[in-house]
C-alpha cells in the first residue's frame, strides 16, 4: 500500500491532445501540440493544483505500476527519481526494470545535451 506523506481532498485526471506547448512537470520537456498528455488537477493538503505529465513519462510511471500496483507510490515532480528508486531492488535481468533504466537514461541523456548545448 502506498504510504505518502499528504492527503488528496480532490482528483481529477484526463488524458488529452494539447492544442498549445504544454511543460511536462516530470521530464521539463516540451509537450507539443498534437501530443497526448496526461492533465491532474487536484487539492493536495488544501493547495489546489494542476499537473501535466508527457507521454513518454506516464509510459515509465504505467510500466512500474504494472508490475507493482500495490505498492507505487510517487509524488509529481519526482515521479522519475521515484522510478528509479524502485526498479534498482528489481533484479539486473528483470526485462522491466531493462525497459525502464533505458528510458530514464535517454531523458537524462537529452538534459545533459541541453545543459552542455
Amino acid at each position: 500500500m502506498c504510504d505518502c506523506d499528504y492527503s488528496v481532498q480532490a482528483y481529477w485526471d484526463k488524458r488529452a491532445t494539447a492544442r498549445k506547448v504544454h511543460r511536462c512537470g516530470e521530464c521539463r520537456e516540451d509537450i507539443l501540440p498534437g501530443e497526448t498528455y496526461e492533465r491532474v488537477r487536484g487539492i493536495w493538503d488544501g493547495v489546489p493544483g494542476t499537473e501535466k505529465t508527457c507521454a513518454r513519462c506516464l509510459e515509465i510511471r504505467d510500466r512500474v505500476e504494472a508490475v507493482i500496483p500495490e505498492r507505487w507510490c510517487w509524488c509529481f515532480g519526482e515521479m522519475l527519481e521515484n522510478a528509479n528508486d524502485e526498479v534498482s531492488d528489481w533484479p539486473a535481468d528483470d526485462p522491466d526494470r531493462i525497459w525502464v533504466e533505458a528510458r530514464l537514461d535517454e531523458i537524462n541523456e537529452k538534459r545533459q545535451q541541453k545543459v552542455t548545448s
